[in-house]
């Protein structure tokens, strides 16, 4: 029994590769480090110039820290039953007419 081993596509596809692709993925990547390079130096150097500093948030007791948990659940709960509601709702926008009298109109050329 003879084994017959598959050539690895990787190289041919390399070799597929021309000039023009490869200075085009050149461009972009340096297109791309030159943006990282960028967004690294805005980070590095825009806090030092307004100078405002960030403070810990204050410390809530622990009956504010309820209130504030109670009213996040009554929202999320309002806010799912609102989403119910609008599934029962394009529900029954799709199910359309279905009486008797709100018939959809017949396409032309049908003359029964």
């Amino acid at each position: 029994m003879k084994v017959i081993l598959a050539k690895p596509k990787i190289f041919g596809l390399f070799q597929e590769l021309t000039r023009e692709k490869w200075i085009l993925g050149a461009t972009f990547l340096a297109g791309k480090m030159i943006g990282l390079f960028i967004v690294l130096m805005a980070m590095l150097t825009l806090p030092g110039l307004f100078g405002n500093v960030a403070h810990a948030a204050e410390i809530y007791t622990a009956h504010e820290t309820t209130m504030m948990n109670s009213i996040n659940t009554v929202w999320t709960l309002v806010a799912a039953f609102l989403v119910f509601g609008m599934q029962a709702g394009f529900v029954m926008l799709e199910a359309g007419p279905e009486g008797m009298g709100q018939r959809p109109a017949r396409p032309r050329g049908d003359d029964r």
